[in-house]
Parts: structure tokens; sequence; C-alpha cells
């Protein structure tokens, strides 16, 4: 029974030394290297910075200060976000990771995957967000320009390599209120109880096929295309489509919006053909 008792303590003794050890002598600059090599590729913008890297347990890394960088600004920020492997993938030599962290205080969940183990190689990012503040998000600041307060819960897919470079997302707002530099048809705030919209990357931009907002002030409905700019802020808007304003808004819009408003509430349903050009910090709104 001694010796059985003094090899348990012997085994134990040699698991902590080697947890020690391995936080200890854990090669972080060598990870950190390997993970953003992998994730970067030949990318300039965007690019992922890992901040501080070291093991955690169950077996993986944990990440504080993970950054997505665009000319050098951090547009997200997640505070700590834990990457671990999904063994049964590096078998098949296309190693997958799971992903859980937080961000502007909400949470991400998803996972990591590469098509070959030697980078660079094609990789797939699936990524699921989930009540984050966008008023702490520099992303909305820098390309806006306005001051957007919003929960946001958003699935988005993105894929890189060699042969594409493509991002899908399906995005979805609540509590959304926009606080414009500038009136627009009389307004000085934009408020929306929900907004959803489905967005793809295309070369030089965005295509959004699809934006439905509803809230107390009025109802809209558009899609249209970003076209990026330096700075972002400057990328130009084309978008398209309707807007119905509610009875106790008219009352609030300039005089011609107005007019017009009311004009479409005796005439039919209310819906206003709605036109946005100019840019994301500067956007210009025509009611047709």
């Amino acid at each position: 029974m001694k010796t059985r008792n003094q090899i348990l303590l012997y085994t134990l003794y040699g698991l902590f030394i080697a947890v020690v050890f391995l936080y200890v002598l854990f090669p972080a600059a060598a990870a950190k290297t390997y993970i953003e090599q992998s994730i970067n590729g030949a990318s300039t913008n965007p690019r992922i910075s890992l901040g501080r890297v070291k093991p955690s347990l169950p077996p993986g890394l944990k990440m504080l200060g993970a950054e997505v960088l665009y000319s050098g600004q951090a547009l997200v920020r997640c505070s700590v976000l834990t990457m671990a492997p999904k063994y049964l993938s590096f078998i098949r030599g296309r190693p997958s990771f799971s992903l859980k962290g937080r961000l502007h205080g909400g949470t991400l969940k998803g996972s990591l995957s590469f098509e070959k183990i030697a980078p660079p190689g094609d990789l797939k990012l699936e990524v699921r967000l989930d009540d984050v503040a966008t008023q702490k998000m520099m992303l909305v600041k820098l390309m806006t320009g306005q001051k957007i307060s919003a929960k946001l819960n958003a699935d988005i897919v993105y894929e890189n390599g060699p042969a594409k470079n493509a991002a899908n997302m399906n995005l979805a707002l609540k509590d959304v209120d926009v606080a414009l530099k500038a009136p627009v048809m009389g307004l000085k705030r934009l408020i929306y109880e929900t907004v959803q919209a489905d967005v793809t990357s295309i070369p030089g931009g965005l295509r959004i096929a699809d934006v439905k907002a509803a809230g107390d002030q009025m109802e809209s409905r558009l899609r249209g295309s970003v076209t990026f700019r330096e700075p972002t802020e400057k990328s130009l808007l084309q978008m398209k489509g309707t807007v119905k304003f509610h009875l106790k808004t008219i009352s609030k819009l300039d005089q011609r919006s107005a007019a017009g408003a009311r004009a479409a509430m005796q005439s039919g349903d209310g819906s206003l053909p709605l036109t946005i050009t100019g840019t994301l910090a500067e956007p210009r709104f025509k009611l047709n």
C-alpha cells in the first residue's frame, strides 16, 4: 500500500512539474507567429494581431487582447479569446479549432479551420456574435463617423486563400440609436427597435442585399452597395429602397419630407421611394 501511495504521489508531482514547465517554458512567441501567419497569409488589410498568448486548460491557447487591424487601427478587440484544437481534424491533415471569447460586452463562439497544416493555406472562419455593444467598436466609428448605439448579433463566415477572399454576414441589431452629426430630413436621431441586414464582401466594397429596419419613427427596406475609399468614412454609399414614416414622426420632419410623407399616406400605404448616396460619414437622403 505504501509503495502504491508513493507511486501515486510521484505521478501527481510529475504532472504538476510538467504543467509548471508548460506554462513557464511555453513558446508563446512562436505560437503567436505561426497562428498569425496562418490566418493573415499575404493579406495586409485587414490583419489579425493575437496580443498576449498563453496555454489554457483544457488544452488550448488563450489570447488576451486579440485584435482585427486595418491600416494599423484596431477595428475589433477581444479582451479574451480561447482557441482549442479539434484533434481528429489534425489526423485528417485539415486542422480545426473551436473559438470562444468576449468582446465589447458580448460573446463570440465559432470555429477556425485550415485546408492544410503548413501555412499559408485556405482558411475558413465561422463566428457567432451575441450582444456586442457597437458603441465600443472602433470599426463602427471609423466606418460611419456617426455615434451608433446598439446591441449586435451576427453570423459571419469568412474564407481566405490564394483563390478566394470573401465574407458573408447576417447582422441583427436591436435598440438602435444613431446620433447624427447633421439632421437628416429634419431628424437629429434615427431610432429603430430592430435592424436586419445581409452583407457580402465584393472586390473593393460590400454588397448589401437586404436591410429591414423597424421602429417607432419609421420602417424602411433598402439594398445597395458600399465602395471602399480611404479613409473608411469616405466610402461611397449607393442604396435604394422605401421608407414609411409613422404618423407621430411626420410632424418632426422638415417641410418637404413631411409633405411627401402626408401625400404618400393619402394615396397609398404611406411608403416613399428612398435613395441614399454620399459617404458613410455624410450620407445624403432623397425622397423621390
